[in-house]
């Protein structure tokens, strides 16, 4: 569960980045290919289907675009739990599987940075 739980931060928190950079129809699509990507990291042994070699089933919602002041990524879905783990929860759940969702919400532009009307991408190479 931890290590499920680090992967899905740590892809929260880089499909919020490259969400904040998504201004069209192919970045989105770009974002979705980068998200089962960093996904493929988990084992399939622990996917919540029965099917050893299953995938595990992801929902990802995201939230916002290059034009958002913040972005926001939502994963969720099942594990399969250790049998030890398992056995508590099972009734509970169902067959094993325990709920997982991790979400975070990054600002994609800065206050002083939208206040003042400033668009960074086009400044940045001022400073060197």
């Amino acid at each position: 569960m931890l290590y499920h739980a680090l992967i899905l931060e740590n892809t929260c928190q880089e499909a919020c980045r490259v969400l904040a950079t998504c201004s069209n129809d192919q970045d989105m699509r770009a974002l979705d290919g980068f998200i089962t990507h960093r996904l493929q990291a988990l084992p399939a042994c622990f996917a919540s289907s029965d099917d050893a070699d299953a995938q595990p089933d992801w929902s990802v919602t995201t939230q916002g675009n290059a034009a958002s002041r913040e972005v926001g990524v939502t994963i969720e879905g099942y594990v399969r739990a250790l049998p030890l783990v398992g056995g508590l929860f099972g009734g509970r759940f169902g067959a094993s599987s325990i709920p997982i969702k991790i979400s975070r919400t990054l600002v994609a532009h800065a206050y002083w940075e939208t206040k003042q009307g400033i668009d960074a991408s086009n400044s940045v190479g001022a400073w060197y």
